[in-house]
């Protein structure tokens, strides 16, 4: 029964690494549709937000049907709870990135992102769609160097964020308040995903199978059967 329960959490880790994948596409399209007022690409980013989240709903019920099943230790537990909340994590980031599609849309035909700090945003993309990546690679491997990297990348784009309100304070910023405020609620876009991103690649170390030690294993399991209790609650 345990080697029947691991693997339906590997089937389970698949799905969510999948998604992670998708998300990393669709944060690239999105930042295509802002910088350059593609409108076609601003609507499809927007349209497949319904998509992902009847995806990411599926690997909830995933989780939630392990967790429903007689578990047989704490790091059962531990892996079906993960799961739960990487699937929010994932449900977070699609929307982000649909915020940002959204702005392209409101915007057009002009651009949100003002020339000069163009090469900042494809950056934030570039991370953003990388993180998600790297995450979606440690589900499934469970390498620490992918989470290393992850949070590598994650402190890069809270420094691309923090100094892009310096810039915008400047006393020679010349765009405006109106674009001032749209590409500080972008970079906070960004920032946001890439957290999020970056909290399923560190998440991933809970889906692995080393056994706790036994100073911590009664008091981590009383943590955990509290959580699944909450999880499995009924909605009200």
């Amino acid at each position: 029964m345990h080697d029947v329960y691991q693997d339906r959490l590997e089937v389970l880790a698949r799905l969510l690494a999948a998604l992670c994948h998708e998300n990393a596409d669709t944060i690239g399209r999105a930042t295509a549709a802002v910088l350059d007022a593609d409108l076609a690409r601003a609507d499809q980013v927007i349209a497949d937000r319904g998509r992902l989240a009847r995806n990411r709903a599926e690997s909830d019920r995933h989780a939630r049907d392990l967790l429903a099943r007689e578990l047989h230790g704490e790091n059962d537990l531990r892996g079906a709870v993960a799961s739960i909340y990487i699937g929010e994590s994932l449900a977070q980031m699609t929307e982000l990135a649909a915020q940002i599609a959204e702005a392209a849309r409101r915007r057009y035909p002009r651009a949100v992102v003002p020339p000069v700090l163009r090469p900042r945003f494809e950056e934030m993309g570039r991370i953003a769609g990388g993180i998600a990546g790297l995450a979606g690679q440690a589900l499934i491997s469970r390498d620490p160097a992918m989470r290393a990297a992850a949070e590598d990348a994650e402190d890069e784009m809270t420094n691309l964020h923090r100094t892009l309100l310096t810039i915008i304070d400047y006393g020679d910023w010349g765009y405006g308040v109106a674009t001032a405020v749209d590409v500080s609620l972008l970079s906070r876009c960004y920032e946001r995903f890439a957290g999020h991103a970056g909290a399923i690649a560190r998440r991933s170390v809970l889906q692995e199978s080393s056994s706790p030690s036994p100073a911590s294993s009664k008091s981590s399991m009383r943590w955990i059967r509290r959580r699944v209790a909450s999880l499995t609650a009924p909605d009200s």
